[in-house]
């Protein structure tokens, strides 16, 4: 053996019995995106909506700052900007996804606050469609909605039939007779 390689494995074996390595490199800096979905998650939504849109300028196609533009934007009432993202990112996820099916239900009651009416009715039966597909339970508040959407647009007996299967308690608190 070589006196270099040698002296080497000599090395390295006495670094590996005293245990003396180097210690594991610091973990990596959140990355941006995170910094903007953690944002989000714990309701900082100018902050979420700031970061996302740092990472659009830098990648104007990165799916994940799309979705936590439009959903900070919805938040803060920015109802253009959170119609606009969210259009654009509604089909980037797939229908496992739990976000894909947030998209449309936020999409849907944007175009409700803008009182696009007919829009938002589509896009909910669009997400209704969706929890159906992923054998998803319709829970009170998707039941409410739907029955919002329906009288919106005149569609009385529609909004009875989603309303008809609101929980007693859930009624009670929206004021539904």
């Amino acid at each position: 053996m070589h006196k270099g390689v040698h002296f080497i494995v000599v090395l390295l074996a006495g670094l590996w019995v005293t245990g003396c390595t180097s210690p594991p490199p610091p973990p990596p800096p959140p990355t941006l995106v995170g910094e903007a979905e953690s944002a989000l998650n714990r309701g900082d939504y100018q902050l979420a909506l700031t970061k996302a849109e740092r990472v659009l300028l830098v990648n104007d196609r990165n799916r994940t700052a799309i979705y936590i533009r439009g959903m900070a934007a919805f938040a803060l009432n920015e109802l253009t900007i959170a119609k606009e993202a969210l259009s654009s990112v509604r089909s980037a996820f797939s229908l496992s996804d739990l976000r894909c099916r947030r998209i449309v239900k936020t999409l849907a009651k944007t175009h409700f606050k803008l009182k696009e009416f007919s829009e938002a009715h589509a896009v909910y039966q669009d997400y209704l469609a969706l929890k159906d597909q992923a054998g998803s339970v319709l829970i009170d508040d998707d039941l409410y909605w739907a029955g919002v959407m329906a009288d919106v647009n005149l569609k009385d007996d529609e909004r009875d039939q989603w309303w008809s299967r609101l929980s007693a308690g859930f009624r009670k608190e929206k004021g539904i007779k």
